[in-house]
């Protein structure tokens, strides 16, 4: 083969985007790294229409998150078409089965993956991917484990990115749909507040006494770390519920 290094004539000069390139196939000369070459073949050219709204359409709407989701699930759908797998017996699966949104948190916590921890930006992107795709509690310790694995003890911000995910999950359960921690205080918005008994509030805020409710949400000031307080209210409104229904049993 012609091992002959590349060269260019003295009067041409090479283009900003063509040195960007040269430098990606210097550091990425080694077998197995071309998904990261590709990757970073996307960074210097950019995406394109990808994420505009000719090939996104209502990305803007449906939100990120979701987007990528979509995009996933429709990925698998066409694989297993074509790998003739059948999920449901019946079929290839609703790709719309595990895309459920979860509640939104605004919180004061630093939670991400740092470039200190995880240096590869492929990888990182990847294991965000992973991580905001977990739809239940053994998929999220499933990656958390293989992270953890792989790139040994994780530091604050990424166990805060893990337990924001975990308490995400449970706030769906209680059927939360937004949680908003700022200001040393906890608003939790519930999907249908007329449903909680009233004295499941009652016993609340018997717990806390600096706690309010409106028609929508619960109120729930804290002193210390807001995870710990969401933990916190978490654990006290099912043993209020539990208290609740334990009670209704007794005279039922």
């Amino acid at each position: 083969t012609d091992e002959r290094p590349l060269l260019k004539k003295k009067s041409r000069t090479v283009s900003e985007g063509a040195m960007a390139r040269l430098q990606a196939l210097q550091e990425f000369s080694n077998l197995g790294s071309g998904y990261s070459l590709a990757f970073r073949d996307l960074q210097i050219r950019g995406a394109g229409e990808l994420l505009g709204a000719k090939q996104s359409g209502t990305m803007l709407t449906v939100g990120y998150e979701l987007y990528t989701q979509l995009i996933q699930e429709a990925v698998a759908q066409l694989k297993n078409g074509v790998d003739g797998v059948n999920l449901d017996g019946d079929g290839v699966a609703d790709p719309l089965a595990s895309l459920e949104p979860l509640p939104t948190f605004d919180l004061p916590v630093v939670a991400l993956l740092p470039d200190t921890y995880i240096r590869d930006q492929a990888q990182r992107l990847y294991y965000y991917q992973r991580l905001m795709s977990c739809r239940d509690l053994v998929s999220l310790g499933a990656v958390q484990a293989e992270v953890e694995d792989r790139y040994g003890r994780p530091p604050t911000p990424v166990r805060a990115a893990f337990r924001v995910m975990e308490l995400r999950l449970r706030a769906r359960d209680l059927d939360i749909t937004r949680l908003d921690g700022k200001s040393q205080r906890l608003a939790i918005t519930f999907g249908d507040k007329d449903a909680i008994p009233p004295r499941v509030i009652s016993l609340l805020v018997k717990q806390n006494r600096d706690a309010t409710t409106t028609r929508t949400e619960v109120i729930w000031p804290y002193r210390t770390d807001p995870l710990v307080a969401i933990d916190d209210f978490f654990t006290k409104f099912i043993q209020a519920q539990e208290q609740v229904q334990a009670a209704r049993a007794t005279y039922a």
